[in-house]
């Protein structure tokens, strides 16, 4: 939806992307041969879950005592959420988009897919996005939820360190 020129994405459209983004990854471990069902989760792969499930669900942000920004078992904020979303995107647009023409043949698809002007301005578009969510924060609890964003931000990139780290075999701590 396009409110005063600005692209808005509800809660909807994060968990939308988020499976068919997990779809494309499905189809892309079937052409490679790599079975994914029953194949247990690398600690690092379950820890971004984790910590993504308690941004979004109350009893999950309770149970694990999360400070997400929202206050004890209630989920994070919107704002907080659509900068999760951007920071999240923004490490794929940066990795990827970094490897244009260092990779094997058979991983161009994935910096295409991640490196593209359309993905560097969908990137942007929700960079615009988070800035317009912090912004429309109530002023009594602006600086709570700006820290929660933060916080989150240097999160979303401690968990893609050893995401990456994990795919490359390499101890990240």
């Amino acid at each position: 939806m396009t409110i005063f020129g600005f692209t808005y994405f509800p809660r909807s459209h994060l968990f939308s992307h988020r499976q068919s983004e997990v779809a494309w990854f499905k189809a892309k471990a079937a052409e490679r041969g790599l079975q994914l069902e029953g194949t247990p989760l690398q600690p690092a792969a379950r820890d971004y879950i984790s910590w993504v499930e308690q941004l979004f669900a109350p009893a999950a942000a309770a149970a694990a005592g999360a400070d997400n920004g929202g206050g004890a078992g209630k989920a994070a904020p919107y704002a907080v959420l659509a900068v999760v979303f951007w920071a999240i995107e923004a490490c794929y647009n940066t990795a990827w988009g970094s490897l244009r023409g260092r990779v094997a043949p058979e991983y161009d698809e994935f910096v295409e897919r991640w490196g593209s002007k359309e993905f560097v301005q969908y990137v942007a578009d929700l960079a615009v996005q988070a800035d317009a969510a912090l912004a429309a924060v109530p002023a009594d609890q602006a600086a709570a939820v700006a820290a929660a964003a933060e916080a989150a931000v240097r999160r979303v990139a401690e968990l893609e360190v050893g995401f990456w780290a994990m795919a490359f075999h390499v101890d990240s701590k």
